[in-house]
């Protein structure tokens, strides 16, 4: 058993981004935050200033009741805030009634009306309506698979400071998805989303760097960009990182920071990062050999997703009870 090669994102299956709900609202919650909702006397003034017309604190409002932030999530009130909010042409309100409907949250997924509130959230100032029209044109999603408007849409985003409009736009000419291919455009879209904040654009720079594509290979700046998406948050960074610490004919070869980064990753539910450790402890790699650790590890990696991780819980559970 051996550790698993370092794992591309770029990959179709995971090559659009499927963003956590709470990133996806982030300009809604930063206001949220701003002024607080810790207590009910917050949530008393944002209702009263949304009985009294006020579009912006009904928004404010759906976002509180959409992600639970201080208060059970209750998708029903959320959905009616949000429509309240939407009524006045407010782009924060129309976007999360989008995400409603998109997401399927308290009502049966429409991906139709999801496209038409977006598209109305879509706006110079406001990228989140952009990025979400890209998405849904590049994974066909309630609208017919179109590689130039996926494009023109993570452009503006891109444009607008989005990070992930940039990194997507990235893996469309790496991809050549309706473009010819050009890596080294690419490599400054990743470096463009990685700058502003989107961990997928820090991974695939690294990448870039790793196997020397449209630039000299550079495992040092491999490793700078994998630890800026790990830190951030993305799971093929950490367990990127786990690769080169754990690979042997490098001598930057340290188990115990292949352990710490393969476990933030697993952590994640990275299967592969799971089956890492499991061969990790299996093999006695740089550790005491630890049969229990390693089948708890492939059956984390077999809960993921992982196949190989299965047949290694099967074996080892199989092999334990003969004892």
């Amino acid at each position: 058993m051996s550790s698993d090669a370092i794992q591309s994102i770029m990959q179709d299956k995971k090559l659009w981004q499927g963003d956590n709900l709470k990133k996806i609202v982030i300009l809604l919650t930063f206001i949220v935050q701003l002024y607080g909702t810790s207590n009910s006397d917050g949530l008393k003034s944002y209702q009263n200033f949304c009985d009294s017309g006020d579009s912006i604190s009904c928004a404010m409002l759906g976002v509180i009741y959409y992600i639970g932030k201080g208060v059970d999530v209750d998708y029903k009130k959320a959905k009616i805030l949000f429509e309240k909010s939407c009524h006045k042409d407010t782009i924060d309100g129309c976007f999360g009634l989008g995400l409603i409907y998109y997401n399927g949250h308290g009502v049966t997924r429409d991906y139709k009306k999801a496209k038409i509130l977006f598209k109305k959230s879509c706006h110079d100032r406001y990228n989140d309506g952009c990025f979400r029209l890209g998405v849904m044109y590049a994974t066909a999603k309630g609208v017919e698979r179109d590689w130039k408007r996926a494009r023109e849409l993570f452009y503006k985003s891109c444009k607008s400071g989005d990070g992930r409009g940039c990194s997507n736009l990235g893996l469309i000419y790496t991809k050549a998805k309706g473009v010819d291919r050009d890596l080294k455009r690419a490599k400054k879209l990743f470096a463009k989303g990685c700058g502003a904040g989107d961990a997928k654009g820090c991974t695939n720079l690294g990448l870039m760097y790793a196997k020397g594509k449209a630039t000299k290979q550079n495992m040092d700046l491999a490793k700078k960009y994998f630890h800026q998406a790990c830190k951030i948050g993305d799971a093929k960074g950490c367990s990127n990182l786990g690769v080169i610490y754990s690979d042997d004919k490098s001598i930057s070869r340290d188990i115990h920071k292949a352990i710490e980064f393969f476990s933030k990753a697993c952590n994640i539910k990275d299967a592969i990062s799971c089956s890492n450790l499991g061969f990790i402890y299996y093999n006695g790699d740089g550790v005491d050999q630890n049969h229990i650790k390693a089948k708890e590890f492939f059956k984390k990696a077999c809960k993921y997703g992982d196949k190989n991780g299965c047949n290694n819980y099967k074996l080892l559970k199989h092999t334990s009870s003969n004892i």
